[in-house]
């Protein structure tokens, strides 16, 4: 083939881009984490590095700017567990998996060690590293393995720390100082002057807790003035002449301690304190709901103090909390997108909850509705851009126009749970086409599990017995569906007369009219107005929900997989998240597209509680239980007339090597796409997937990779009423 000169392929770009705008690029995955459980932290070179159960970050003191790094950063977890600095300025990640991540700042390439999770060991969690040298020492909750930093080769594993002492041992950290000092969940294991081969438990001096060491639990040793110290849940002992005795006045339980220019720092889970010229001083008081676990002294003598809550950093009389804007926990129960492509997000069914957080694409913020918080457990949005949150316990919040207004047993007819009617429990929040709220009370003490308000303020209540209820969806022929616990699936329909009862339909399915399974976890109307079950075994499809028990399907590649929750797509394919990651299953359910779960993709977690999808821009939104990630899709919804359409990549460089994906987007529903060639000769011809954007693959109707040139792209509708077109350049090597 005749390649092309530099004049001809400035040509072909003139003319290209004479046309179309700049180039676009669909990202992949993208993960959103909670920062605030700090595990510890360092400090290098002007900056504050942490570890958390989110990622890690980076706080630069120079500029107060934060970068955050996650799985989507190419990390093997969220679970960070412990952090290290080698020689080198790379920085080493323990996590919960066993997993060591060693990541470099000046390129941003993260090295995995996977020796520990994959060996046989039942417990493989990196509680500590410590570098000295070119030794990395890793603490885990099998013993102490040593590692060559510069080349990440295993020196020696020490699983018996002591004649004494288990073989495998969970050992919480250790301190050198001309010897190894590692505290376990035994006691403390002292490596004996001149030995070297630490693998013989004889090595080790020991010093059980109980019979040594006069306490159940050892959280920390240290060397302090020549003196041994250990944390423990009765204070801080010091070692004199192989007896322990008391440090310190302090009684309450230490989780940590640093040592610097001889002065000793400890925490406790509320307190943190220094010891200097043999006086003790309190330095922090936990803020309320705040835990402390970790201290750290800076090269400039600043504080920083690992928390539940952020890290918190002491420098002279000020102090700040720094973490990232980010959510506020890594619970994710249950996620909406409104009308202006704002996520929101509920944290979890109790008091442990944090409220509400919104992420507008850029920045996080919390709410917390006064005198509603905590247990936010399911968010919905409607159609009008009412959005609304059940609360456990409290009612239900309705955010309209820039404000909330709480819905309690004080302003409503609603009545909790039957042992305690003030304690309401919203299951679910569903608007009809009317514009009417069906609100799902999770069990009712006066049997009207289903309520509604409707658009002009009035209310009805329903009374359908005293199931236990949850999960709501309203169909295209206005049934109600929802489910009772372990039980049924109901449908209700009040057949559009509020007030008149006698011709109200209320029946229910169960196994023995086809479901996989009675525990139903998921509901979802599809596009095509098939209600979508998702069950502990699997995924039951009612194609036609005006004769519901004549018509259920099962989508035979989920069978018997535990389902969390349903979403459905501007194309119409669902996404099904369950206990083992993701499937994206095909509109009818009869074939699976794609799997992601946390081993073969960012995922941090396989738990999937919640999944929302923004049609405007292709994003899906998963919640697990370790944080959001967001996968950008081609399913973006159609408009509704042709404007312009957008090719990218443009130009397309290939060789006969390569495949290649040229997205068109600006589709109306239903496209059909016509390749020409410049003089309009016929290349190819295909429908899109209906939705915003189709893909050519750059082959021609025989199925070969076109030549070198500019082409001609057609978009029409079925009806060929609506037609656009644009042009794509292709360049062959």
């Amino acid at each position: 083939m005749k390649k092309l000169n530099k004049i001809q392929i400035l040509f072909l770009l003139f003319i290209l881009f004479s046309v179309n705008g700049l180039p676009q690029v669909i990202d992949n995955f993208k993960n959103y984490s909670s920062f605030n459980f700090i595990e510890n932290c360092i400090y290098d070179n002007g900056n504050i590095i942490a570890a958390s159960n989110g990622g890690f970050f980076i706080f630069s003191e120079a500029d107060s700017t934060y970068k955050t790094y996650t799985k989507s950063e190419n990390l093997s977890s969220h679970q960070i567990t412990s952090i290290a600095i080698d020689k080198h300025n790379r920085i080493w990640l323990g996590t919960e998996e066993g997993v060591i991540d060693i990541f470099s700042a000046w390129d941003l390439s993260v090295q995995h060690i996977f020796d520990i999770k994959n060996s046989n060991y039942n417990s493989k969690r990196i509680n500590d590293i410590l570098i000295k040298g070119d030794t990395a020492f890793v603490s885990t909750d099998f013993g102490i393995s040593l590692i060559n930093i510069n080349n990440n080769t295993f020196l020696d594993t020490y699983t018996k720390l002591g004649v004494n002492f288990s073989v495998g041992s969970s050992v919480k950290n250790i301190f050198i100082d001309k010897k190894i000092y590692a505290s376990n969940y035994e006691g403390l294991a002292v490596q004996k002057t001149g030995a070297t081969n630490l693998t013989d438990p004889s090595s080790w001096q020991t010093f059980p807790l109980g019979s040594s060491i006069p306490t159940q639990k050892l959280n920390d040793v240290i060397l302090f003035n020549d003196t041994v110290l250990v944390a423990t849940e009765k204070g801080i002992y010091k070692l004199s002449v192989n007896l322990w005795e008391k440090f310190n006045t302090l009684s309450s339980e230490v989780l940590d301690m640093f040592t610097k220019a001889n002065i000793l720092y400890y925490v406790t889970s509320n307190t943190a304190y220094k010891y200097e010229n043999n006086t003790e001083q309190l330095i922090f008081n936990a803020l309320p709901n705040m835990k402390l676990n970790k201290i750290f002294v800076t090269d400039n003598n600043s504080l920083l103090i690992s928390t539940n809550a952020g890290l918190v950093s002491i420098a002279g009389t000020s102090t700040e909390i720094l973490s990232p804007n980010a959510p506020k926990t890594n619970n994710a129960q249950s996620l909406t997108i409104d009308k202006e492509n704002n996520l929101w997000i509920c944290s979890q069914s109790d008091e442990l909850g944090y409220g509400i957080f919104k992420f507008n694409g850029n920045s996080w913020t919390s709410f917390a509705p006064f005198p509603l918080s905590g247990g936010y457990h399911k968010t919905y949005s409607a159609d009008d851009n009412t959005i609304y949150f059940c609360n456990w316990g409290n009612g239900f919040t309705r955010y309209r126009n820039g404000r909330f207004h709480n819905f309690t047993v004080s302003n409503t007819p609603l009545q909790g749970i039957p042992a305690a009617p003030n304690f309401l429990v919203i299951s679910d929040i569903k608007k009809d086409n009317n514009n009417n709220t069906w609100i799902l009370n999770h069990q009712s003490a006066s049997n009207h599990v289903l309520s509604v308000l409707t658009n002009d303020s009035i209310w009805y209540n329903f009374n359908l017995g005293n199931p236990i209820c949850y999960n709501l969806a309203i169909d295209n022929n206005g049934n109600k569906w929802f489910a009772e616990l372990n039980t049924s699936l109901h449908y209700f329909n009040e057949m559009g007369t509020f007030e008149n009862t006698t011709d109200d339909v209320h029946d229910y399915l169960t196994t023995s009219h086809g479901l996989n399974s009675n525990l139903v976890n998921a509901l979802v109307v599809d596009k095509r107005g098939a209600l979508w079950v998702g069950t502990s075994l699997g995924v039951n499809i009612v194609n036609n929900t005006a004769s519901p028990k004549n018509s259920i399907t099962y989508s035979y590649p989920l069978k018997n997989i535990s389902i969390n929750c349903i979403s459905v797509d501007a194309l119409n394919l669902k996404w099904v998240g369950s206990p083992q990651g993701i499937f994206l299953v095909s509109q009818d359910g009869n074939s699976i597209l794609a799997q992601y779960n946390s081993s073969n993709s960012p995922l941090p977690s396989n738990n999937i509680r919640s999944i929302t999808f923004n049609e405007n821009s292709g994003v899906v939104y998963i919640g697990t239980d370790k944080g959001i990630t967001t996968i950008t899709t081609a399913s973006i919804k159609p408009e509704e007339n042709f404007s312009e359409l957008f090719i990218f990549p443009n130009p397309v460089v290939v060789n006969d090597n390569n495949m290649i994906n040229i997205n068109i987007t600006g589709l109306v529903e239903d496209s059909q796409i016509k390749i020409l060639s410049i003089d309009g000769k016929l290349i190819n011809e295909f429908p899109s997937p209906g939705g915003n954007i189709a893909v050519w693959n750059g082959l021609d109707n025989q199925g070969k990779l076109v030549s070198t040139g500019i082409y001609l792209i057609v978009a029409y509708d079925k009806t060929v009423d609506k037609i656009t077109t644009s042009k794509v350049a292709i360049i062959r090597k």
